[in-house]
This record gives C-alpha cells, sequence and structure tokens, in this order.
C-alpha cells in the first residue's frame, strides 16, 4: 500500500473495530455474513488490508457506519449529552469509576488524545487507556460518554510518566479547531469568518461535547464576549479543584482551546484573555473577558 492507501486503511481499522465492538457482532458471524473469510476481517481490523469501495460500503451498511467517516477516521453522529450511568456504553463495558455520571463525550476529549498519538504513537496511546481499564477503540467514536474522572486520571497519567507538562498545553490545544478534533461538528464552523461567531456557535454546542461545565455568554460585542463556565455539582463531587495538575493545566487548557478554536479559518489574528473570576481563587465560577483583534 502507497502512504495514502495505508492512512485510509488506518482510519478504517478503528471505524470498523470500534463498530463492530458496538454491535457485539463477532469476526466469524461478520464474515459469514459478508460472504468473506475471517482472516479478512482480521486483517481490515489491524489495518493491514484496505478493503475495495464494494466491502467498505457493505461494511457500513451491515454495522451502521456513515461512509463518510472514512474521511476523519472516527464514528460520528452529532448527538447530544444523555444522563448514563449503566456499565455498558454502546457495547463497551467500563470500570464502575468511569460509568457512572457520565457526562463527557470523547469529542471533549480529543485534543488529549490526538496530543499523545502525535507525541508518542498509536500503540503507546492505546497502552495508556488500557491501564485505566478502558477499551482504547472506544475511543474512535466521539459521540461515547464517559465519566469527568476519565479526563482526570489520563492527564494524571501522562504527566507522572513524565510525558505531559504545563508546556505541553499550548501545543495539545493547538488543533482545536480543527477537522480532525471536532468531526463532524467542523461543518458547524467552517464556514464561520468572524471569530466572535464560532465562538458563540461553539457555546451553543456544548451538549454536544460535554454536561460538566454550564457555559453562558454574559455579553457580547463584536470584538469582545465575557464567558462564564460554572462546574456542575458531579464534577464538584470529584474534588477536580484540589487535583494536582488542575490549576496549572486544565485552566490553561481550557484558555488556549478557546483562542486556538475560535481564531481557526476565521479573519483574525488575536485573542486576548482576561481572567476576572476564578474557581481556584474561591469564585464559583470562570469568568473570562475575551478581546477579539
Amino acid at each position: 500500500m502507497n502512504p495514502q492507501e495505508k492512512e485510509a486503511a488506518q482510519k478504517i481499522s478503528r471505524i470498523f473495530k470500534c463498530a463492530r465492538l458496538e454491535s457485539g457482532i463477532g469476526q466469524s458471524e461478520l464474515a459469514q455474513t459478508l460472504g468473506a473469510a475471517q482472516s479478512t476481517i482480521s486483517k481490515i481490523e489491524s489495518g493491514a488490508l484496505l478493503p475495495s469501495s464494494l466491502m467498505w460500503l457493505q461494511l457500513c451498511n451491515e454495522l451502521n457506519i456513515d461512509p463518510g467517516s472514512l474521511f476523519v477516521g472516527y464514528l460520528d453522529k452529532k448527538t447530544s449529552v444523555q444522563h448514563r450511568s449503566s456499565a455498558l456504553e454502546n457495547g463497551f463495558r467500563l470500570p464502575k469509576k468511569y460509568s457512572s455520571d457520565r457526562y463527557t463525550k470523547i469529542r471533549e476529549l480529543n485534543p488529549v488524545f490526538r496530543f499523545a498519538e502525535n507525541k508518542f504513537g498509536t500503540s503507546k496511546l492505546h497502552s495508556l487507556i488500557e491501564t485505566l481499564e478502558v477499551d482504547p477503540f472506544f475511543i474512535y467514536n466521539h459521540d461515547n460518554q464517559i465519566n469527568f474522572n476519565f479526563y482526570l486520571d489520563f492527564i494524571s497519567l501522562l504527566i507522572k510518566k513524565g510525558k505531559l507538562s504545563k508546556n505541553d498545553i499550548i501545543e495539545l490545544s493547538h488543533y482545536a479547531g480543527t477537522e480532525e478534533i471536532q468531526g463532524a461538528l467542523y461543518a458547524n464552523y467552517k464556514n464561520l469568518k468572524d471569530a466572535d461567531k464560532k465562538l458563540l456557535s461553539f457555546v451553543s454546542n456544548q451538549s454536544k461535547y460535554q454536561e460538566n461545565f454550564s457555559y453562558e455568554v454574559i455579553s457580547h460585542k463584536n470584538n469582545y464576549i465575557n464567558l462564564s463556565i460554572k462546574p456542575e455539582q458531579h464534577v464538584l463531587k470529584s474534588n477536580y479543584l484540589e487535583h494536582e495538575f488542575s490549576k496549572d493545566i486544565f485552566c490553561t487548557h481550557k484558555k488556549e482551546y478557546l483562542k486556538n478554536f475560535a481564531l481557526y479559518e476565521t479573519k483574525h489574528a488575536e485573542i486576548i484573555i482576561t481572567e476576572k473570576e476564578c474557581l481556584h481563587k474561591g469564585a464559583n465560577q470562570c469568568l473570562y473577558h475575551m478581546t477579539i483583534n
């Protein structure tokens, strides 16, 4: 396979295995349904074989995959967060710690996963996720939901293994506005050339990312936005404010994410964020004054 074919095979393998595991169908059963050898299914899942266009469409039909998923490498139906606390999430069994109060979409965690993958490779990313007793193919559906503690634990794991520092946060958030990170929601933003309109759209779409924090635009003009971010009660119970990295990394990540997301493919050159209130300083919210130049 040439480099483009290898990239396509890698994306298909992720989508395909994630969708098959969610459906609960075994390799042999699927192979029989498609009239293919089980070894063919295994090779597709490992990325060693690029299926023909016809077989790809057959796989999409059998596993309810949007054929367009091939272009981004994820399953993504842009659904809103729903309250879930069962042990199963779309066919994946989650540890008890991460199965209750699942208000975090994988889409919200994508920048962290992409940072780890770009820096250390896919195998290492999968290994880190497995350390937390989660199937690594769980992350290839943007609509899958998990408890906020998974984010805290994954960041902690990166820090403890010396793979993430405060200096990495700018890099981690650099691609916030790209299609790779935003998935199917990228279509909602790509034609917005004003950073303020893009931020307003992002706030209105928060239910498709998470329901751990409440986002509210307090005031808005063309060149500025005052944005309030308040934690929900289930997040406060996690004591995340006392976490070892919370102030240095969590706050920095949020501000860098907002800046990079809003500036990506817009006509503006700079966003200056002034923190008017901070949860870490005793306030009940983070209040950002965002000046757009």
